[in-house]
């Protein structure tokens, strides 16, 4: 007789589970909101480093972000898959930029395919943020004079293409599998009319 109220109580202790389980993934007191920049000036995007100069910060702007809004249950969400390049539209020419999740260590599973958000009963929300896209100016030789010590000042090559980048594209996949991204050297036409855009200024 206690085996079977053993039994009883296991069996019923596991549906209990499979129940909860269940409806923390549906959407059921569950809202996500998301939000790209429109626009950011160029410098916090597009750096010109010197030599000589400290090493430049790479802690860049956020230009996405989505907000969780959890009234239910507690749960996890994966976040979307994005990646961003830097583009040209004079030159249709990309170029990849380095992006991060800002998320704690805590939220960043390395054993799952991306990033998780823990989400408890409150509203929550990530920025994704761009690095800055550091290029060194080339050092120029020193002037031959009577002062052999002093140096041409370094000037940044007028015209060249890091100044031209108007241009972040965002491409979001949403989804437990990671999607193949265009590569930002290689953009198509196609490509750039999908992505969100925030504007360089």
């Amino acid at each position: 007789m206690k085996r079977n109220v053993n039994l009883v109580m296991a069996l019923i202790c596991a549906a209990l589970i499979v129940i909860l389980t269940l409806l923390s993934a549906t959407s059921i007191g569950f809202d996500i909101r998301e939000a790209v920049v429109p626009s950011l000036p160029k410098d916090q995007v597009v750096r010109i480093a010197t030599e000589g100069q400290n090493e430049p910060n790479l802690a860049g702007p956020v230009v996405y972000s989505v907000t969780y809004t959890n009234t239910f249950l507690p749960r996890q969400h994966q976040l979307p898959f994005v990646t961003a390049c830097l583009y040209n539209s004079d030159e249709r020419r990309g170029a990849f930029i380095g992006t991060r999740w800002q998320v704690s260590q805590f939220d960043s599973q390395q054993w799952s395919e991306g990033n998780v958000v823990q989400l408890g009963i409150e509203t929550k929300t990530v920025g994704f943020e761009v690095q800055p896209f550091v290029r060194w100016a080339i050092q120029p030789m020193t002037k031959e004079s009577h002062d052999l010590t002093r140096e041409v000042p370094v000037k940044p090559i007028p015209g060249q293409v890091i100044d031209k980048y108007d241009l972040i594209l965002l491409f979001i996949e949403e989804g437990r599998s990671r999607q193949v991204y265009p590569q930002c050297e290689f953009l198509q036409a196609e490509d750039v009319e999908r992505a969100r855009k925030v504007q360089l200024v």
